[in-house]
């Protein structure tokens, strides 16, 4: 390589990558270890939500059927009767 064409390398990006790469060496085994690192936490931040929000709309869907039939089966809520059930309980 010439002069000249070397000139012209070391003025294009992957020219001074290489130039920086050899007087600092985390630039090249550093700089694209913490990228990786960090942006792989980002990423499995989606995935995880994703997972949590699946797992929630399978927990939470209910059928018609089923929600009339929770409602259906539960009693009225007397405080005084509750005051007396609270009351009889051993300490």
């Amino acid at each position: 390589m010439s002069a000249r064409q070397q000139e012209a390398y070391n003025r294009t990006f992957t020219g001074w990558y290489i130039n920086a790469a050899k007087k600092h060496s985390f630039i090249m085994f550093g700089l694209p270890f913490m990228t990786m690192l960090f942006g792989a936490t980002y990423m499995l931040s989606f995935f995880t939500e994703l997972r949590y929000e699946k797992y929630d709309a399978h927990v939470t869907a209910m059928t018609e059927e089923e929600a009339l039939s929770v409602a259906k089966g539960r009693r009225k809520v007397n405080l005084n009767e509750e005051y007396y059930v609270c009351g009889n309980l051993p300490l």
